[in-house]
């Protein structure tokens, strides 16, 4: 979890407003560090010189629940488009938002772009939401601006 330093006291390593990574040491302690890394401490100090502002107290879950699993039909010969709405802790690094999806039975490759080249991973299907279908074929939408909408950057 992340802290914010309300109170220095005497300490000559806690800054009043800087932000720490804490660690709980028991019931009324956190270890601080400048890094997420428990091990690289620089002391242990009292819960009541910081603020938290991120994470929960260990023991506190706040990841959400995962969806129900249910069947979810779709022609494994197409293409669609659907928003990833929930994952696994440990893919935290892959963004909630809309991919590209390939369906394979009750789970589906995802990925970036339409023509299915960056590929980011196989989810299950029950995961995602709002699934459209998706035509390689169509050819896009190009509009037009008008001359007097732009003008050439000028360098000199």
């Amino acid at each position: 979890m992340v802290g914010v330093c309300i109170d220095s006291a005497l300490s000559v390593n806690l800054k009043k407003g800087e932000q720490y990574y804490l660690f709980t040491y028991g019931r009324e302690h956190f270890y601080a560090s400048r890094f997420k890394n428990k091990g690289a401490h620089f002391g242990v100090y009292e819960k009541k010189f910081f603020e938290i502002i991120q994470g929960q107290e260990e023991g506190q879950d706040n990841w959400a629940q995962e969806p129900p699993k249910s069947m979810i039909e779709l022609n494994q010969a197409k293409i669609y488009k659907a928003e990833l709405v929930w994952r696994q802790r440990a893919y935290a690094e892959k963004q909630l938002g809309t991919y590209y999806i390939k369906p394979k039975n009750t789970h589906c490759f995802f990925y970036l772009d339409p023509q299915l080249n960056k590929s980011c991973g196989r989810f299950p299907l029950h995961w995602f939401a709002n699934f459209e279908e998706h035509d390689p074929n169509a050819e896009p939408i190009i509009q037009e601006m008008l001359k007097s909408e732009w003008e050439q950057l000028s360098l000199f």
